[in-house]
Parts: structure tokens; C-alpha cells; sequence
């Protein structure tokens, strides 16, 4: 086969994509940094692992130089052809990984994985709850989990050692990520994007688009997000009285406090039809969740991975949860998110003497807890670079191969 592009004497990297190629995930799995010490191709594997992959709707980023992957035969075909000398695995799938790292050794080129933008997990007790209340009410759906759990460890225990593993917060070093032979510890994205909010913050006077005292809304888009349909899951939430719900806490808090609630939107409503118009006659911002942040007076949200900002930051933040999302498989990851900050959680039907004694208490914020995330799940103390992918390069560059 032939490339619609040209590659140059530069050293090639694949960047193995899971996820559609919008201009997030652009930005995410590193290609604007990446493409200039290194020929960066994108191999689009949605095609070959996502089975509904073509009912999505998104806009593709426009970047030239991506290859659509559409069987395992293609996959071996294009590596043959591309002999990129490194692979930095975004699909993150277990059931796959095996095969790709001994295509990619064939070929002498080198399996990377990049660990940033975790949440904390449920703990084991949470899952043993979670597991024997499923076997009371759904013995079936127990059943499927505990033979899809076994079928994963299996898959586990057949893959290969990454050459090396990029990891954010010192939660992404476990039992797999420990036998790389290369770790090299990053920041998460929001990261940097928060140093260079205060890198411009204290050089010049940044004019954000929302006057007075305001409370942010992180949306995570938990009703109507298209992972769902990638990943092969339900959502937690039926998003038409879920969005009601909204909209009516939103209405609540704003009378309260007397500070408006706007929205950080979630990359994905560029692509949902009347996306702002869910959150009522409210201001949604795309790209500012930084920037909104550091001049709010309080956060909001379920499970978003832009509440880091808020510990960076160091804001009041309150979690929303309510009585069906609590119901649903996202209560453990919201409870324990809530847990992790010590920060208040809000069920949105709660009456205005909750609400009032909710944005009471999270005025008291636990500096040792935001500390802890930002730790965990944010930078760890080993990082010393000053922007994405850095240590990546000065690896390269250091390395036997050079660029």
C-alpha cells in the first residue's frame, strides 16, 4: 500500500488511536509537540477494535499524515511499511495489546504507553459491595463481569513489558507499569495547561468573557457522551431528566449564593447538536476550563478530570451526584472522587437548608487532600520538564536512536 503523505529523514512515531481524531484528542495524544522533532503518524484503529465506531458523528481534525487501520492483516501491513521506531499505544485495550506489541517487535520498534488523566479508583470493599449487591439483583450480569474480569487477567498475564511507560501522579505506577524499562515521569495535560495560564496571567492582564462572581460547572457529559457507545456501556443516566435535574440545581445554587453558574463544556459538544442549550440560558465556554477556574468562587461536577484544576487552583469545590446517578455504576467513582478531595457531595434533589449547609462547608477545603491528588493523580515530585512530552523527547534525544 502507499501513504497519501510524505515522511521525511526524521525518526517515525505511530500513535496508535482509540478514540475518534477530533482536535482534543489532537491536542492529547501529543502530535502538536511531537511533530517537531519526529515524522508523527496517526494510526486510526477504530475501524479494526470499535465494533460501532461508524455510528459515531464528530469532526475529524485535519491533520494530514493518518493512516485508518480496518483489520489486524492492515495493522501488520502499514507497521511493515512505516518501521516507525517508536509506538505510543492510545487505545488502551487489553484484548489487543498482545498482538500489537509482537508486530511492533518485529519490526525492532519500541512499545510506549502514556499514563495520565486517572481518577482514583473505587477501593477493593467499594467493589465487593458493589459485586454482592449485583448478585442479589442481577446474578446474570454478575456472572458476565466475574467471566469478563477472568478473561482480562488471562489477556493481562500473556502481555509484554512496555520498552516504556509515561506516567502522571504516583497512582499510575502499578504491577504493569513498574516492569517498563524506561519510566519516565510527566505531568497530566491540564497540567501544563495550568502553568501557562499562570506563565500569561503574570505577564499580562487576562480578559476572560464573564464579568462578576460565578460558580463553574465542569460538564463531563456523563449522559450523553459518545464513549459510551465505543466502549460498549450504558450511560448512568437518561439525559432528558437528567439535564432537568441540572438545570433546576443550577437554578437553586444561583439563588442561594447570588453567583451565576456557567459552564466549562466538554470537548464533546462540539459535536452534539443544541449542546449549550442544555444547560439553560446559561454562558458555555469550549477550551477556557483553566483559565474559568482560576477566577471562579466555587467548582462543580460529577467525575470530570478537570476538577485537578480545582485542586491546582486551590478552590471550593462540591461534587454533584443524585439519587439515579447514585443508583448507577458511576456512584463508586463519584463517591470516591468526593472522598479522595474531602470535599462535600450534593445529591441535586436535596432541599435549599442542604444546599445552604453544603456551600457552607466547602468553603473549608482540605489542603492536604488537594495536595495528595495533584500528587497521585496530577505531577509527582520526580517531574522537572516544562512542557508535553519533554521528558519523551530528551529521552530520544538521549538515547542510542537520537533524532
Amino acid at each position: 500500500m502507499s501513504f497519501d503523505f510524505e515522511l521525511t529523514n526524521k525518526p517515525v512515531i505511530a500513535i496508535l488511536l482509540g478514540a475518534p481524531f477530533t482536535s482534543q484528542n489532537y491536542e492529547r495524544i501529543g502530535v502538536p509537540y511531537l511533530k517537531v522533532n519526529f515524522e508523527v503518524v496517526v494510526l486510526d484503529c477504530n475501524p479494526w477494535l470499535r465494533a460501532r465506531y461508524d455510528s459515531l458523528f464528530f469532526i475529524e481534525h485535519d491533520y494530514p499524515k493518518i493512516v485508518t487501520i480496518t483489520s489486524a492483516a492492515n495493522f501488520k501491513n502499514v507497521i511493515r511499511q512505516l518501521k516507525p521506531a517508536y509506538a505510543i499505544d492510545n487505545i488502551n485495550d487489553i484484548s489487543s495489546r498482545r498482538f500489537i506489541q509482537k508486530t511492533l517487535q518485529l519490526h525492532g520498534t519500541k512499545y510506549v504507553i502514556p499514563v495520565t488523566g486517572r481518577l482514583p479508583a473505587p477501593s477493593r470493599g467499594q467493589r465487593v459491595n458493589e459485586y454482592l449487591e449485583m448478585v442479589v439483583k442481577q446474578p446474570y450480569g454478575f456472572l458476565l463481569k466475574v467471566i469478563r474480569r477472568v478473561l482480562i487477567y488471562i489477556k493481562e498475564s500473556r502481555i509484554y513489558e512496555p520498552d516504556i511507560v509515561l506516567l502522571a501522579g504516583r497512582k499510575s505506577l502499578d504491577s504493569y507499569t513498574a516492569s517498563a524499562k524506561n519510566i519516565l515521569w510527566v505531568a497530566s495535560g491540564d497540567y501544563y495547561i495550568y502553568k501557562n495560564i499562570q506563565d500569561r496571567s503574570a505577564y499580562q492582564n487576562m480578559s476572560l468573557p464573564v464579568q462578576g462572581r460565578y460558580a463553574l460547572f465542569i460538564d463531563d457529559c456523563i449522559a450523553i457522551a459518545t464513549d459510551y457507545i465505543l466502549l460498549g456501556s450504558s450511560r448512568p443516566v437518561e439525559s432528558e431528566s437528567y439535564f432537568i435535574l441540572l438545570r433546576q440545581a443550577f437554578d437553586r445554587l444561583e439563588r442561594i449564593t447570588g453567583m451565576q453558574v456557567v459552564v466549562a463544556a466538554h470537548p464533546h459538544g462540539k459535536d452534539i447538536k443544541n449542546y449549550t442549550s442544555l444547560f439553560g440560558e446559561r454562558q458555555v465556554f469550549f477550551d477556557l476550563t483553566g483559565e474559568l477556574c482560576m477566577n471562579s468562587d466555587l467548582v462543580l461536577s460529577h467525575v470530570s478530570t478537570g476538577m485537578g484544576f480545582a485542586a491546582l487552583w486551590r478552590k471550593p469545590l462540591i461534587i454533584l451526584t443524585s439519587e439515579s446517578l447514585d443508583k448507577s455504576w458511576l456512584s463508586a467513582c463519584i463517591r470516591t472522587l468526593s472522598n479522595y478531595l474531602d470535599c462535600q457531595l450534593l445529591f441535586m434533589e436535596s432541599d435549599d437548608q442542604r444546599y445552604e449547609e453544603v456551600l457552607q462547608q466547602s468553603k473549608d477545603m482540605n489542603e492536604e487532600a488537594y495536595k495528595h491528588f495533584i500528587d497521585d493523580f496530577i505531577r509527582s515530585d520526580e517531574v522537572n520538564e516544562v512542557a508535553p512530552w519533554q521528558a519523551f523527547t530528551n529521552f530520544v534525544k538521549q538515547s542510542s536512536d537520537g533524532v
